[in-house]
């Protein structure tokens, strides 16, 4: 959709404050966060750049996961050792991932 309609608005020093650090939060620019709104969108802060580290973890194991489960499939054997492994790692990450992101979940203040 093309946003071709330029719109000025006057805002209050507060107002200005507050859609900043909307902005800031989401991680988002001021139009973005105004044409969320707008949308009825429940803003939420963007993750910390932790999360994306963790999610490349996620990934990592996963692949070693599907690996183990392509082997045990052609072999009818799985490596138990590497499975256990495995899902103590996806464990850890899991639980990394909650008590990093569970008490910042939920609508910008």
């Amino acid at each position: 959709m093309s946003k071709d309609i330029n719109l000025h608005v006057r805002l209050t020093a507060e107002e200005n404050a507050l859609l900043t650090s909307l902005s800031t939060a989401t991680k988002c620019s001021r139009s973005q966060v105004l044409r969320d709104l707008l949308h009825g969108a429940k803003l939420i802060e963007a993750p910390p750049v932790a999360y994306y580290d963790l999610l490349r973890e996620v990934r990592r194991v996963g692949v070693n996961l599907n690996q183990l489960a392509r082997y045990a499939n052609e072999k009818r054997f799985i490596d138990s050792r590497k499975w256990d492994e495995a899902l103590a790692d996806i464990r850890a990450i899991e639980k990394t991932m909650n008590e990093a992101f569970t008490p910042r979940k939920g609508a910008v203040k």
